[in-house]
C-alpha cells in the first residue's frame, strides 16, 4: 500500500507530541543524574543546559503549531470526505491529552522547574 502525501503528512504530525515528551523526559534525566537527584523547583536552573533545553523549547513550539495544522488537516479531509488513518487521530489526541494532562498534575514537579 502507497502512503499518499497527506496520509505521510497525517502520521508526522501525530507522532510529533510524543517526540516532545521523550526529548523533554530525557532532558530532564540527563540533569538529574548529572546533579545526582531529581530535579526541584529553581534548582537548578532549567536553561543551564543550554543545547538539550533549547532542543526542547524549539520543538515545544513545533508542537504547538503542528497541533492547529493537524487541526486544519482533518477538517479537511472530513469535508471533502477523503479517506485517512484514524489511528494516527487516536495516537495525536492521546500525546497531546498527555501534554495537557502533565502540564495540570504535574506529578514530579519537573513542568513546574522546566517552565521556571
Amino acid at each position: 500500500m502507497k502512503l499518499r502525501f497527506l496520509d505521510k503528512l497525517q502520521i508526522a504530525l501525530s507522532l510529533l507530541p510524543w517526540l516532545w515528551l521523550i526529548l523533554f523526559f530525557s532532558y530532564a534525566l540527563r540533569v538529574s543524574i548529572s546533579i545526582g537527584r531529581l530535579v526541584e523547583y529553581d534548582n537548578p536552573q532549567s536553561g543551564d543546559f543550554p543545547f538539550h533545553f533549547k532542543l526542547v523549547n524549539q520543538l515545544f513550539e513545533v508542537v504547538g503549531y503542528a497541533f492547529f495544522i493537524y487541526l486544519i488537516l482533518l477538517i479537511i479531509l472530513e469535508l471533502f470526505k477523503i479517506d485517512y488513518h484514524k489511528t494516527s487521530s487516536r495516537i495525536w489526541l492521546s500525546g497531546n491529552i498527555l501534554i495537557l494532562l502533565l502540564f495540570v498534575i504535574d506529578p514530579f514537579g519537573l513542568f513546574k522547574w522546566y517552565v521556571d
